[in-house]
Formats: structure tokens, sequence, C-alpha cells
């Protein structure tokens, strides 16, 4: 998910500056536009919207870039540049990178696997990696917790639509139905006159 705000943060940048220099490249509609109307206004106002979208989702996101560094850690710790490592971990991330089998661990197993395997002495990163497993568990029972939230409405919701349904045609239905017995007691009554 990370990876997913980094790259949309990336293009809001990018199509801001493309905005600035009239360059409709990534908007296919505007450009069809442009072109099928001779449409020769200037698309530069739109990339202050654009920039205050990009503003807003970096407020909204900025959480994502205080847990950067600690993300790409966890994630690709073998290839690291330890100078971004804090220095209570540096020790034991270099040896981790110099250690071949936990590299096949980490190759055969992947991310959260291998830092189940590694051995007590690596007691800081084992800490830190737990830290981000947590924190990334927080999140899904979280999420899970909401989307039942969710479902339990939509069922709710579903449920109180009916009743109301049902209610509605069978208020309806009465008052259609007396309506037509009124009605045909006025053609019965004007049969007997004539």
């Amino acid at each position: 998910m990370f990876d997913i705000v980094k790259a949309f943060k990336c293009k809001l940048v990018l199509w801001e500056k493309q905005r600035k220099n009239d360059d409709l490249t990534h908007f296919p509609t505007c450009n069809t536009n442009r072109s099928n109307l001779n449409d020769t206004a200037s698309y530069q106002k739109y990339a202050e919207k654009n920039s205050n979208h990009r503003t807003e989702f970096e407020t909204r996101f900025k959480d994502c870039n205080s847990l950067e560094d600690k993300l790409c850690l966890f994630s690709a710790v073998f290839s690291i540049n330890i100078d971004s490592v804090s220095s209570h971990m540096e020790m034991e991330v270099i040896e981790i990178q110099r250690d071949l089998n936990l590299k096949a661990k980490f190759i055969e197993m992947g991310v959260s696997e291998l830092y189940k395997h590694l051995p007590d002495r690596f007691e800081n990163t084992r800490k830190f990696a737990y830290e981000i497993i947590a924190m990334f568990w927080k999140y899904v029972s979280m999420r899970a917790q909401l989307f039942s939230v969710m479902k339990k409405k939509k069922k709710s919701s579903v449920r109180n639509n009916y009743a109301h349904l049902v209610s509605f045609e069978s208020n309806y239905g009465e008052q259609n139905f007396s309506r037509n017995r009124k009605d045909s007691g006025r053609e019965e009554m004007s049969s007997v006159r004539t």
C-alpha cells in the first residue's frame, strides 16, 4: 500500500508540472477535445487545483512519509543502505546482510517469515520487525471491523428498505383497492339509474 501512495504522490507532482506547461499527455479526453474542437483554452489554470489536491493528499498521508525509512528497512533489509539505518540497529543489519543462510531464507520464504527465523542475537531488529508487523495487523483488523460494520449496516438498510417497501405497498394497495371499489360502485349506481 505504501508504494501505491508514493506512486500516486509522484503522479500528482507530474500532472501539476505538465498542466503548468499545457501538456495534456496523461489527459486523453482533454487532448482529444483540444484537437477536435480546435480548443485554444489554456489548461494551466488547473495546475493550481492540482497543487491543492497534492497538498491535501500530503496532509492526509503525512504518516506515510515518517514511516518511509522504517518500511524500506523492513521490506529490503538485505539491500538497504546502512547509512539510513538507525544507529542502534546498524551492526545487526550489517550482520544480517552478510549472512547467506538468512538471505536464502528471505528468498525462499519472504519478508515476514524471515523475521520469525532471525536468531536471538538480532534482538533490536526482531523487536523492530514485530513493531512493524503489529502495526500492519492493527491496520488490517481495523479495516476488517470497518467492513463488518458496513456489512451489518447494509443488511439493516436492506431490511429497513424492504419493510418500508412492504408498508408502502400495503398502504398504496389498500388506497388503490378502495379507490377502485368506489369507482366500480359509481359505475354500478350509474347503470342502475339508466
